[in-house]
Order: structure tokens, then sequence, then C-alpha cells
């Protein structure tokens, strides 16, 4: 599933250049369908990204400790209510949840303004695939939430050992590090991301 979550990363992207590039020749030259393409591209962006935080909610609640990201962030004792909410509990997660909500929010608008506003929505459309397009970019070059303990980790840290979950039995561990773990499992911290 982690190529399938990368690939629609570098698909995102693709979308955001191409939306970009379409919305702002569009506008220049007066040709609306390729402004209306460009609108189309936060379309498809909200359903790649969606796909994507899809397979990564899928991996938490799956378990999948090959992903960096869940063995980093989540463990097998943890329930499941709050294996849904760990998604965004790394910044990894954190990226792909606030692009995904850019694309959903950004697709709303520009559906409500599709005919009216023309010419400042073909650069809103622009500037909002800009922003997206950065936190995509983010994800592929600095903090991917697909890597798996296959890949090279960008921070140089050991890789974890998916056979062992935080709260494995005889894991030696601070006080800090219970605390920390007591954070995760506090229902006030489930939304934190939204806040």
């Amino acid at each position: 599933m982690a190529p399938l979550g990368s690939a629609c990363l570098l698909l995102a992207l693709a979308v955001c250049v191409y939306g970009i590039g379409a919305s702002l020749y569009g506008v220049r030259r007066g040709r609306p369908e390729f402004s209306d393409s460009g609108r189309r591209a936060v379309y498809a962006l909200a359903g790649v990204l969606t796909v994507a935080f899809a397979v990564l909610e899928i991996a938490f609640l799956r378990n999948e400790f090959s992903f960096n990201t869940v063995a980093d962030t989540s463990s097998l004792t943890t329930p499941t209510f709050y294996k849904a909410a760990a998604v965004w509990s790394s910044q990894e997660g954190s990226l792909l949840l606030w692009a995904w909500l850019l694309s959903m929010w950004s697709s709303l608008v520009l559906f409500l303004t599709r005919r009216r506003m023309r010419d400042v929505a073909a650069y809103a459309t622009a500037i909002l695939l800009a922003f997206g397009g950065f936190f995509v970019s983010l994800m592929i070059f600095y903090a991917n939430p697909f890597a798996t303990a296959f890949t090279k980790r960008n921070d140089h840290e050991p890789r974890p050992d998916p056979r062992r979950s935080r709260d494995a039995p005889g894991r030696p561990g601070s006080a800090e590090d219970d605390a920390v773990r007591g954070l995760r499992r506090d229902p006030g911290q489930i939304g934190r991301a939204h806040v």
C-alpha cells in the first residue's frame, strides 16, 4: 500500500503544477476552458489526496508497522479509536491532513463560485494549488508519510523494529516516554490538529 500512497503524492504534485499552469494560461489568454481545467485540477487534487489519506488511515488501523509513521506513533496496544486519530499525530500525517483539508475546502469554494468572479477565481485557483503543491512537496522530499522500513529515512534515526511495539513488555522506557504515551491516549488530544 505504501507504493500507492507515494504514487498519489507524485500524482498530486503533477496535478498542482498542471492546474497552476492551466489557470494562469486561461486567465491571461482569455481562454476560459483552461481556467475551468485548472479548477477541475483542484477537484482532482482533492480526490487524489483522499485516496492517499485513506491509505495511511488503513495502514494505522491494520497495524502496518512497515510504514515508518505507523511504527513511530502507534502500537499494538493502542485502542482502535486512538489509532484512527493517530494519523495526524506525526509531522508526516499532519502535513497530509492539512493538504487534504486544503484541497477539500478549496474544492468547495471553487465549486460554489464556479459561475462568478471568473478572472479572480483563476488566480485564486493558482494560489490554492501553489499552497497544495507546497504541502505535497514537503511530503515527497522531506516528511513522506509513506516511507517504509525499507526506504531511506531523512533524519538518520535508526529504523524502528516493526515486530516490536512501543508498549511491548520489557521495553526500557523513561517516565517521560510514559507521559507522552499517555497524552496520545487522552481523548482531548484527538482533535488537536483541527484547532
